[in-house]
């Protein structure tokens, strides 16, 4: 063989992995290099910082910073996209604690741009037991959707489905320990309190109107606790996103700060 031939066969066989390697994560940020992507807004209202570590997304809060607190400055950092405008949406990661705070919790959040309508999927460690749980704020009233006990060790996997037409009617929640290749389990299969949406949910998300991503908070008033929670996140996936934005130069998500002066 030739060495141009080869060279030909050589860089065909690189374009080829390389689009197929497009194609199968164009709707997935594997946080495996900085910066981060600028579609991502950054939300930390009450403090915290991110970073991109090892191939992980880390989240890191000093509390008591919660997602469900009314007023904004206890609210803890979130790394938002918009969600896509799609009949339906599915979001999921994948997540490790590194740094355990008292009551820290972290997972998927989806939450409207005027602040006013949250929901969570979260991972709740504790011993012996973790727990999933999932919880709705509308307004300032607080309702949890109730939580599953889970008890294998290991990384967590955690899903959300849900319809955009008429958003959050019929949501369903999954997740999965120990393995990637474990299969999902729905959360209202293990549940204490079943899990579902509350009586309430006006004003509803809105195509255009609202985000969905990764949080982490937890912590106590005491200032004997050390508050400081790290969580990290493997990957963010939606397949109704599309192709994730590269935009040169770029060097940090958009802050909220700098998206509030837009």
């Amino acid at each position: 063989m030739t060495m141009s031939r080869w060279n030909g066969m050589s860089l065909t066989l690189l374009l080829v992995v390389g689009l197929n390697a497009s194609a199968r994560e164009s709707h997935t940020d594997q946080f495996d290099r900085a910066p981060l992507n600028p579609s991502w807004v950054f939300r930390n209202p009450g403090g915290g910082s991110y970073e991109i570590r090892d191939g992980w997304m880390h989240l890191t809060a000093d509390g008591p910073l919660w997602v469900l607190a009314s007023a904004q400055t206890s609210w803890p950092p979130m790394l938002l996209i918009e969600a896509p405008p799609a009949d339906v949406i599915t979001f999921e990661t994948r997540l490790r604690f590194h740094k355990k705070a008292p009551l820290a919790s972290a997972g998927l959040v989806a939450i409207s741009k005027d602040g006013d309508t949250l929901m969570a999927f979260y991972l709740h460690p504790g011993a012996p037991m973790d727990r999933v749980s999932v919880a709705w704020r509308d307004g300032a009233p607080i309702e949890s959707g109730g939580s599953a006990q889970i008890v294998q060790s290991g990384d967590t996997w955690l899903r959300v489905e849900l319809p955009a037409d008429m958003p959050f009617t019929e949501p369903k929640f999954f997740y999965k320990k120990g393995a990637a290749e474990e299969p999902w389990i729905a959360a209202e299969n293990g549940a204490r309190v079943p899990i579902g949406l509350p009586d309430r949910m006006d004003p509803r998300f809105t195509s255009g109107e609202f985000w969905i991503g990764l949080y982490v908070d937890g912590g106590l008033d005491d200032p004997a606790d050390d508050n400081e929670l790290e969580v990290a996140f493997d990957y963010f996936r939606s397949p109704q996103l599309e192709p994730l934005a590269v935009e040169p130069g770029a060097s940090v998500a958009t802050t909220w700060g700098s998206l509030r002066q837009r």
